[in-house]
């Protein structure tokens, strides 16, 4: 092959890494721009956000009074905060994947990327494992630490912790549970939409590579 030839293979090959690169990114910025922030952010009504309704029923099964604009603001500085690291699971999967794509060598003429099932098993672990740091960072930060100021100011000691026990009880138990879950959910969808994007784009760089007149008149 000349070296002409050579160059233009390069060059497809080349591009062909930085379409799925890019699928790369387009995937990942839907799956934590609109699935993963999508679960940690406020809900659209107030009766649909469960650590506000919990926080409200306990306070009612203990004959206390909630002070709404403390419990708002508390909660909306733990989603906020939640939010930001959402940054850092997005650097985790771009990188990890990236680097799969750019450490890959073309050996053999009809070689293409794959990107598998068992790609994520560890990099899906990191993330749920970056999450579950940053949900008891911001819990201890922003809901304990201020916990007591979200009732009455009549409110005693006793009751004011026995309320902190349970939601802790609540909170690190069925919510984070069905946090995760859903997040498992979103994150399986994104990553076999990713397997078969990668999937495709391959195909499409076999199909130029074995029909260009370019490669199949000098092989």
């Amino acid at each position: 092959m000349s070296d002409n030839i050579n160059k233009i293979k390069l060059e497809h090959e080349n591009s062909y890494k930085a379409a799925i690169i890019d699928i790369i990114k387009n995937n990942t910025n839907a799956l934590v721009n609109d699935d993963i922030k999508m679960l940690l952010n406020n809900p659209p009504l107030d009766s649909m956000d469960v650590l506000k309704s919990k926080i409200i029923d306990l306070a009612k099964k203990n004959k206390t009074i909630v002070n709404n604009d403390k419990l708002n603001d508390i909660i909306s500085k733990y989603r906020s905060n939640m939010i930001k690291s959402c940054k850092i699971i997005m650097e985790l999967r771009i990188s990890s994947l990236n680097k799969k794509v750019n450490d890959f060598v073309f050996l053999k003429e009809n070689d293409v990327i794959k990107i598998n099932r068992k790609d994520f098993n560890d990099l899906n672990k990191n993330i749920k494992k970056t999450l579950k740091n940053s949900i008891l960072e911001c819990y201890k930060k922003y809901i304990e630490k201020e916990f007591d100021k979200i009732f009455d100011k009549n409110i005693d000691e006793v009751t004011s912790k026995k309320v902190c026990i349970e939601f802790n009880k609540f909170f690190f138990k069925n919510y984070q549970k069905q946090l995760f879950e859903n997040i498992d959910i979103k994150i399986l969808v994104k990553d076999t939409t990713l397997m078969n994007a990668t999937k495709e784009q391959g195909e499409r760089y076999l199909f130029i590579i074995n029909n260009s007149r370019i490669f199949n008149d000098n092989k």
